[in-house]
């Protein structure tokens, strides 16, 4: 399989911008509850002190953390929407719990800052918005490469079904029908925000990936 042309990938990741800048209110709303499946991360926190959260969005992780671990941590979100790194901000910053900072960051264009290692890395609804299959391959090992000895990395990939399921699940929400094109499926809101969402095929698991 070739690799995407690189323009492909500015293009795909430019839409998702302009997207989640339209909608962030919008996503932000429908977005405010805990992924039940982050339950599954808890016994792995136990020494947990430090977390970067890639792909926050509106901080809902480190809601999560400081709620169910009820102990001080340090939490930095990193994000390449403004708008929802700043509704992030007012939600975590009054938790006393967490020692906060948030970072605006293209992943794509650039992939992830050096930073010092954290004992948990997690990225949840994320992969899906990298195109190419070499750039997740890349930006994993970048992950990777951010956990502290002993820690934990926490990659959570959505299950993409068949196109018929998928356009079945955009008319029972807010979406028009997909459109696809080279395994990247186009979404739109019903007006003029659309988003590129990747697809692949992955063996079903029990759990997100964690090493």
């Amino acid at each position: 399989m070739r690799a995407m042309h690189a323009n492909t990938i500015r293009t795909l990741n430019q839409i998702n911008a302009n997207f989640y800048a339209a909608v962030a209110a919008d996503f932000d709303e429908t977005r405010g509850t805990p992924w039940p499946g982050w339950k599954s991360l808890l016994p792995y926190c136990a020494g947990v002190k430090n977390v970067l959260d890639a792909g926050c969005g509106n901080g809902r992780f480190g809601l999560f953390l400081a709620e169910s671990l009820d102990r001080p941590l340090r939490y930095h979100g990193v994000d390449f929407s403004e708008a929802l790194l700043d509704v992030a901000r007012s939600a975590l910053e009054t938790d006393s719990r967490l020692a906060v900072r948030l970072t605006a960051r293209d992943m794509i264009e650039h992939g992830m800052a050096p930073a010092c290692t954290s004992d948990l890395v997690g990225a949840f609804g994320l992969m899906h918005h990298i195109p190419g299959r070499e750039y997740r391959r890349l930006f994993i090992r970048q992950l990777a490469g951010l956990v502290a000895p002993g820690g934990v990395l926490a990659v959570a990939f959505w299950r993409s079904s068949t196109a018929s399921a998928c356009a079945s699940a955009c008319s029972r929400g807010r979406t028009n029908s997909p459109r696809r094109s080279n395994r990247t499926t186009i979404y739109s809101t019903g007006g003029a925000a659309r988003r590129p969402c990747a697809t692949a095929t992955i063996t079903p698991m029990s759990r997100s990936i964690i090493w």
